[in-house]
């Protein structure tokens, strides 16, 4: 008898140590459906919807990974779902006020608020070939700048300086997943949290535009992760003006 225990025990240290402790993954798992439950019954997230159904498929993902033996893989998917999960309880409900009868959203980045502004299909883009366009990119479902988008950034900052009597429009774009209003809210967020950026370093404010495509401009359709993370991003482009 002391024997079968024995080797129970030895072949449960050898299963813990190449699949990791299933007593872990199962106490994370239930923290994150413990919270994504909060969210879905909290009226006050009523305008997260699609960021709530995409936790909960996120979710649904790591359960079935799991069933399937996918320790790690399920812990990625698990946590991804938790951040998005933490993204919607801090971010809340966006405020929206009327004027002149147009919606405009306002953006909450690092404790200060700027005004989307979306300009129309008139606008004269003025191309300059010494001006290197650069897109910045985006995690997935974030509007958070990364370091290496930073530094693409200050790219650009340098250019304004030296050219002041031009002016810049930020094309917020997404990947293909998430509703047409979802993506299209994401975009200008995107383009938001940029065009604060540079107000921060000290450009006017009225030398930038927002506009937000969503998923209407992919440049890469193929439906692969690779393909995804060359969508989620904001373009720059120069249109003409009398700034001087």
């Amino acid at each position: 008898m002391i024997k079968k225990v024995t080797k129970i025990a030895l072949l449960l240290v050898i299963l813990t140590f190449i699949y990791g402790c299933p007593s872990t993954a199962i106490k994370e798992f239930t923290a994150t459906k413990q919270n994504l439950s909060d969210v879905q019954k909290d009226e006050k997230y009523g305008c997260k919807k699609e960021d709530i159904v995409i936790a909960q498929k996120l979710y649904e993902e790591a359960e079935e990974l799991l069933k399937e033996g996918k320790e790690k893989e399920a812990k990625e998917s698990a946590e991804a779902a938790d951040i998005l999960i933490q993204k919607i309880k801090t971010e809340g409900c966006p405020i929206e006020e009327k004027k002149g009868g147009e919606t405009i959203e306002i953006v909450t980045f690092e404790d200060k608020e700027i005004k989307t502004e979306v300009i129309g299909d008139s606008v004269i883009v003025d191309e300059d070939k010494d001006y290197n366009a650069e897109p910045i990119y985006f995690p997935f479902n974030s509007h958070s700048i990364t370091n290496e988008a930073k530094d693409t950034l200050l790219k650009h900052l340098d250019y304004l300086s030296q050219h002041e009597n031009i002016k810049i429009v930020l094309e917020g774009h997404t990947d293909s997943r998430g509703s047409d209003e979802y993506n299209l809210n994401l975009g200008s967020k995107r383009g938001s949290v940029v065009m604060q950026f540079f107000i921060d370093q000290g450009v006017p404010k009225e030398r930038m535009e927002i506009v937000s495509y969503g998923e209407e401009m992919l440049i890469d359709t193929s439906e692969t992760e690779d393909g995804h993370s060359k969508n989620r991003r904001v373009t720059f482009k120069v249109i003409k003006t009398g700034l001087k």
